[in-house]
């Protein structure tokens, strides 16, 4: 059973059996299961959620234990598995066919017990051996000192992953004491840095018994865990600093407290930290019911409470925050489903408080779907299965909720099927599932008038012997009907139901549901503009009733935009496994997945013909361009290829990606490649990215946990941190030249381990320089004060909103702010700048009922350029986020309308706005190369190469350099090495610092600040002004309209030094301006225009966005995308809740990958332990 519980069947019929549940027995979890026995002898247990475990045959004459034989899914691609002898023996792929075999002693497969380890036990579990040929071993070792060793008393010692690989390796040992309780575990990257002899503190080499690279454990004498001691953050060399040989140590204590009216006895858990660098003693404590270990409440360092609160009555959940007053308020239905959630918030938990409030409802429908209403109605009826066989064995022939009996639903669970549902003929089998709701509370029974076999609960339920089922008012009972047809194909039945005060009747289809438990209907209530009446905003979806897959088929917003897939069939055979097969955005534009067949083979990029196991072989997009994907022998990706560009992938034996490239079209070839372990350390790795024939390598060292301690970059700049070693904040960071300049950071903490200063020493620095000193309230940051005496605070409105930003300390006693206000679901209605002399910039926006911003009103006394903004995005273009027409009124009242169109794929192909009329062009993988008066090229990676403006051109170097030649002006070098600045001969030029609370400092090359930035709410660049010690107030706030338009009327100055360049290149929302005009900005793998709103390359994940080139789901204020990979933000556009998740994110040439080659190639450089493994581990611990 499930942790140890267990329950009897009885037969009651043939082939039936029924639960023999105690008079206080309940099914754990709700995992109902149902007992029936095939013609040959096998059992089937089938539990709620479909599951089967089939058990083997065998003679009923005494009293025996059988074990699985196999555990499946009917017509799920889920992982089948299979058992002998009462060991689980392969777990099997049924898309590939590929497997994982098991290992048990005795067996060959199993490795020679190395030095201090024993034989493996009989039966145990010895190695496994993965459809790859990947070998995990397990050793043992006996807990006690006798020999042989008692079976009880035998423990997994070591877990080798990738054993027999050698350089790649990964071995985790474990220690127990003589009560089989773990005492110690030290894990991959300690053994391979033990093994590799890199680690020699004093200048002896850190041998394996060494506690400094475990984590040990101990117990009280009630057995509990008393202490748990971290392993230190020891690195490679001699030399180790005392925090870096510092072990942290958590100290565990347990209590009671009585029960004091309205709480029962609460247990405590206290949680003693050692030492912070504030010398703290971090503790916190949480209580929990004793009966049912419920949390009650929790204390944290700070000593406030977070307190959890059951509301019977309202069968609600409330939890209050002490520290920020917030609360939130959780609603459940009687089956337990979350259906209104409120918060978090200060205001009342109702409805008309002003909380954020979302409302959810499982399995409905809306019922008059032409209606301008929607009529959302529960889903009525169960999900049925049938069987081309009267076993209800093997994969089902169809499924659907219903029944449906002529084509429509009957009015009971009286009724007759003609033949099979499947329209296959003979005699067949079938299985209805779903609950009973009942609609008052009391005792409910259940019959069966035919030879059908009936639970509810779990029980069997019967003419003669009914079973009876307690349930509250709006509660349900699992049912269950297996039913076998005549000889002529037919099934009567009769399910009857005797409800508290009635009579026995044929149980009515309006009170039984499928139980699919899937979400069909999200509402937010909510202002679409500031002072507005709240809206409805939602969405429904709809599933694959039909077929009763649960997949979903399409998704409604409230302004009817729809998004919908395609699946292909689930049988369960000839790889049909119900893979998905198109998604078709609101505009209808489709993309669709094609899949290799099982054991289909294809060749990659190494040449080589491997199965592909039936992963997906290509992706189509919308205008018809179409990306084919190859994987090696472990399913990952290997290749991507699309209208002439490349890009292929290398792996090592651990799995871990090795190198990748980007060729084709002509363009620079771009390439990146990883070594794990340097010089045979597994505490260093290497970087090296190659683009045409240049070649830069960066290097990283990281601690024996992981922790990331050195790092050399291109232009050989080394960057070493300190870490405290109990909370493992950092407390420095030392940057050094190749040219010896260092500056220090050294931050401060206050005794709650807070992060309070922020201190600069270092070349050209004379006394230590206090960027800034932080304070905080009940643990939020309240107020800043920076080195050239100006200050920051800011505050929240009642739902928590960051609302308002106060930068003050300038000279006169000036000050600058940002006020913004939020509707009740927290999107920004209004926005107001207020200037140094009171002067203010009032925004007010409006959104539809895709939550998208569609017009934008400015007013105040900061001139601007443009005073109105109004979007069109109706129609077919428009629904997906795609502008038909622009309205803006300018500062002379002057009203323009420029309109855009797009082609099948939603790029832009034409414009009337002005700076955008001239012709728009692309490549071959949808990359803008030419829009408005720019023009731009890329790499074969799809990173920028070169951008030409009006204002100048920019030219991105292979060797990371950016040289910027300003129109009639000389070229500036920009080379970037961490927060520094550097000349050509790497020597320091300056320095660009982000501070707390949105402000930037620069420092020039002597380490005295000579510029300051300080960011409006959205993170731009609004504010600026200059002094070390003291600040002369901003004397022009910068304005940028929601989409990053810039209208202030001030023009920007041209930068003429590096440093200058550096600051001109901070944009909008934290974004990389490029100073070759007012329309482009970097977000991370793409670059944006805010001239026309949209990203100028496609999303590099499929349908991340239905339309590939929008940003931010078409809502600038609320959401962000500085990735350029994934939207964030609460208003995600339409889709965002099930599209994501149910759509595989790809490397695509036809996407920029450069980005995503660089998160998973250069993603072990920062710790990932699987790259880390020494080529000496085995030789050396095994």
């Amino acid at each position: 059973g499930w942790n140890g519980w267990e329950v009897t069947f009885e037969k009651s019929g043939a082939g039936a059996f029924t639960a023999d549940l105690g008079p206080h027995q309940s099914w754990p979890g709700g995992r109902i299961t149902t007992l029936a026995a095939d013609a040959d002898g096998a059992w089937t247990a089938t539990d709620s959620s479909q599951t089967v475990t089939t058990f083997p045959a065998h003679a009923t004459t005494s009293t025996f234990t059988v074990w699985p034989s196999k555990v499946w899914t009917y017509g799920m691609p889920s992982l089948q598995q299979s058992w002998a002898a009462g060991a689980l023996d392969h777990i099997t792929d049924p898309v590939s066919g590929r497997r994982i075999q098991f290992h048990y002693a005795p067996s060959d497969d199993c490795v020679a017990p190395a030095s201090g380890f024993i034989a493996v036990p009989t039966g145990s579990l010895c190695s496994s051996t993965s459809w790859d040929g990947q070998k995990t071993a397990v050793s043992y070792v006996c807990v006690v000192a006798t020999s042989p060793c008692p079976a009880a008393s035998a423990q997994i010692g070591r877990i080798t992953a990738y054993a027999g690989t050698g350089s790649t390796a990964q071995v985790t040992d474990l220690a127990w004491d003589r009560s089989a309780r773990i005492v110690g575990l030290r894990q991959p990257l300690a053994a391979a840095a033990i093994a590799a002899g890199v680690v020699t503190p004093g200048g002896t080499a850190l041998p394996a018994s060494d506690v400094r690279a475990q984590t040990t454990v101990t117990y009280d004498s009630s057995g509990r865990v008393l202490t748990i001691t971290t392993p230190a953050g020891l690195v490679s060399g001699n030399t180790q600093t005392t925090a870096q040989t510092t072990r942290a140590i958590q100290t565990y204590s347990y209590s009671t407290l009585a029960a004091v009216a309205p709480l029962p006895a609460l247990g405590v858990f206290t949680v003693k930290q050692s030492p912070t660098p504030g010398n703290a003693i971090p503790v916190t404590v949480s209580a929990a019911e004793l009966t049912t270990m419920d949390q009650r409440w929790s204390k944290g360092p700070l000593g406030t409470k977070v307190t959890a609160t059951w509301n019977v009555q309202d069968e609600a959940n409330e939890v209050f925050d002490e520290a920020t007053g917030m609360r939130s308020k959780t609603v459940y239905n009687p089956l337990g489903e979350p259906v209104k959630a409120f918060g978090p918030s200060k205001l009342a938990m109702t409805e008309t408080s002003g909380a954020t409030e979302t409302k959810t409802q499982y399995d409905t429908y809306d019922a008059n779907p032409r209606a301008d209403v929607v009529d959302m109605q529960p889903i009525k009826g169960l999900v049925l299965f049938s069987w081309d066989n009267v076993r209800t064995s093997g994969v089902p022939s169809h499924r659907s909720i219903g029944p449906l009996v002529g084509g429509s639903l009957p009015t009971s669970l009286g009724f007759t099927l003609a033949s099979n549902p499947s329209g296959n003929g003979g005699t067949w089998s079938g299985r209805m599932t779903g609950r009973y709701i009942a609609k008052t509370a009391g005792t409910y029974s259940f019959r069966t008038l035919t030879g059908a076999h009936v639970w509810a609960n779990g029980k069997a339920c019967t003419q003669t012997v009914p079973c009876d089922v307690s349930l509250a008012a709006g509660a349900s009972a699992n049912l269950q009907v297996d039913m076998v047809s005549a000889s002529t194909g037919t099934v009567a039945l009769n399910i009857q139901v005797l409800a508290p005060g009635g009579s026995w009747v044929s149980v009515p289809t309006t009170d039984v549901r499928p139980g699919l438990g899937q979400v069909t209907r999200v509402d937010t209530p909510d202002q679409r503009t500031s002072g507005g009446a709240a809206s409805s905003f939602y969405t429904m979806t709809r599933y694959d009733y039909a077929a009763g897959t649960g997949n979903p088929v399409a998704e409604t917003s409230a302004s009817g935009n729809t998004i919908s897939f395609a699946w292909r069939p689930a049988t369960g055979t000839s790889g049909q496994w119900g893979q998905m097969a198109s998604a078709t955005g609101p505009s209808g534009h489709t993309t669709t997945f094609s899949y290799y067949a099982p054991q289909q083979t294809a060749t990659n990029c190494d040449s080589q013909a491997v199965d592909q196991g039936g992963q997906r072989s290509g992706t189509t997009l919308p205008g018809g361009s179409t990306t084919q994907q190859q994987y090696n022998t472990t399913g990952s990706l290997t290749e991507a290829s699309a209208s002439g560009a490349k890009a292929c992938l290398t792996y090592r034996p651990d799995g871990s990606l090795a190198s990748g490239s980007a060729t084709g079209d002509g363009l620079t070839t771009y390439s990146v490649a990883t070594n794990p372990a340097v010089g045979d350390n597994p505490l260093v790795s290497s970087r090296s990215t190659t683009i045409g024939v240049v070649t830069t390598t960066a290097t990283s060292e990281i601690s024996i946990t992981g922790l990331l301690f050195r790092t050399t970059d291109s232009n050989g700049t080394l960057t070493t941190n300190a870490y405290d070693p109990s909370s493992r904040a950092l407390t420095s960071v030392t940057e050094t030249t190749a040219q010896s300049q260092t500056r220090t950071f050294t931050l401060g903490y206050d005794v709650y381990g807070q992060h309070t200063t922020t201190t600069l020493t270092g070349t050209g620095i004379g006394s230590a320089l206090v960027l800034e000193t932080i304070n905080y309230l009940k643990g939020e940051v309240s107020k800043v004060t920076y080195a050239n005496a100006t200050t920051s605070e800011t505050t929240r409105d009642n739902n928590g909103n960051l609302n308002k930003v106060t930068y003050a300390g300038f000279e006169g006693a000036k000050s600058v702010s940002e006020l913004d206000t939020f509707s009740r679901a927290n999107a920004i209605l209004t926005r107001t700048l207020t200037d140094a002399n009171g002067a203010t910039v009032n925004f007010a926006g409006t959104y539809d009922l895709d939550h998208r911003l569609t017009k934008s009103t400015v007013t105040g006394t900061i001139p601007v350029t443009t005073k109105s903004t109004t979007l069109d995005l109706s129609g077919i273009a428009g629904a997906s986020g795609n502008r038909q027409s622009e309205t803006t009124v300018d500062s002379s009242d002057v009203s323009t309308t420029s309109t855009f169109t797009y082609d099948s794929a939603d790029k832009l192909t034409s414009s009337t706005k002005p700076g955008l009329t001239s012709t728009i062009s692309y490549d071959g993988q949808g990359r803008t190369t030419a829009i408005g008066d720019s023009t731009l090229s890329y790499d074969a990676a799809g990173n920028l190469a070169t951008a030409n403006g009006a204002r100048g051109s920019l030219s991105f170097a292979a060797n990371g350099d950016t040289v910027f030649t300003p129109t009639g002006g000389s070229a500036i070098t920009l080379r970037l090495s961490g927060d520094m600045l550097l000349d050509s001969g790497n020597n320091l030029v300056g320095q660009v610092i982000d501070l707390e609370n949105g402000v930037t400092v620069a420092l020039n090359a002597s380490g005295t600040p000579v510029a300051w930035r300080y960011d409006d709410l959205q993170g731009s660049p609004t504010w600026s002004t200059t002094g070390s010690t003291s600040s002369p107030a901003p004397s022009s706030t910068t304005v940028y309209d929601p989409w990053g338009t810039r209208i202030s009327t001030t023009t920007p100055a041209t930068p003429t030094t590096p440093l200058e360049l550096a600051l001109s290149m901070r944009g909008w929302k934290g974004t990389n301006a490029l100073p070759i005009g007012d329309d482009f900005v970097v977000m991370g793998a793409r670059e944006y225009s805010p001239a026309a709103g949209r990203f100028l390359q496609r999303d590099p994940v499929v349908n991340g966005s239905w339309n590939p080139y929008e940003f931010a789901g078409s809502d600038p204020w609320n959401s962000s995308d500085p990735s350029g990979n994934l939207s964030k933000g609460k208003w995600a556009g339409l889709g965002a809740s099930i599209g994501i998740a149910i759509l595989a994110i790809i490397i695509a040439i036809i996407f920029p990958p450069a980005s995503i080659l660089e998160a998973v190639v250069a993603g072990a450089v920062v710790g990932a332990v699987s790259a880390f493994a020494a080529s000496t581990i085995e030789q050396t611990i095994d």
